[in-house]
């Protein structure tokens, strides 16, 4: 997934104007927002495609889930969102000094859609697979102390860190705590010609 993220972001372009926003009834976000990815992962097709490879990975993992491999998952998702960080702030410095204004506005929504968006939600995907009640339970741990040891919880200060200069100051990068009951996850694949494709992770 990383390595295909590196190359969508080579031949990746930054939107000059900021897209229209989809609007529907409050309840209607309620649900969205629950089973699928953010919505504004669409404006970027290399996150939205990024999305939708971890997921892939996720649902391939799911199918058979040892809770001891637990903690590995989690590194491995949490080393590659660190190495997609990277990869923005290397787009960022060959690009910068030829970024015109509105791209260094998309840029900035590249940045937050990353950090506010995608990497909580995948947190979120992340305990649909292993459930922190589970996990707690195989270790003979409260989920708060699970909570405090960060086991299955990305930190978020650690991924965003190479990037953490291009956010503004209303993004805090902090251990991630997900709602106690995630939903299952679903991805839309955003292609260059903006199509898209979904993607959920199976119960079994």
């Amino acid at each position: 997934a990383s390595k295909k993220f590196e190359a969508d972001m080579d031949k990746f372009t930054l939107p000059k104007s900021q897209p229209q926003v989809k609007t529907g009834t409050p309840t209607q976000k309620s649900g969205i927002k629950q089973e699928q990815p953010p919505e504004s992962l669409l404006e970027f097709y290399p996150l939205a495609e990024y999305c939708n490879n971890l997921l892939v990975g996720l649902n391939e993992l799911r199918l058979c889930a040892p809770l001891a491999c637990a903690a590995h998952a989690a590194t491995l998702l949490q080393d590659s969102l660190t190495t997609a960080a990277r990869v923005i702030l290397a787009f960022y410095r060959q690009e910068q000094q030829a970024l015109s204004k509105p791209e260094k506005e998309g840029f900035s929504r590249f940045c937050l859609c990353f950090g506010e968006q995608l990497v909580p939600y995948m947190q979120r995907c992340l305990h649909a697979v292993y459930k922190p009640s589970e996990i707690a339970a195989h270790l003979g741990l409260s989920t708060f102390q699970l909570q405090q040891q960060g086991l299955t919880y990305l930190d978020q200060s650690v991924i965003v860190d190479a990037i953490g200069h291009l956010l503004p100051d209303r993004l805090q990068p902090q251990l991630i705590i997900p709602p106690s009951t995630p939903a299952s996850p679903a991805a839309e694949e955003a292609q260059p010609q903006e199509s898209t494709e979904e993607i959920s992770i199976s119960e079994t």
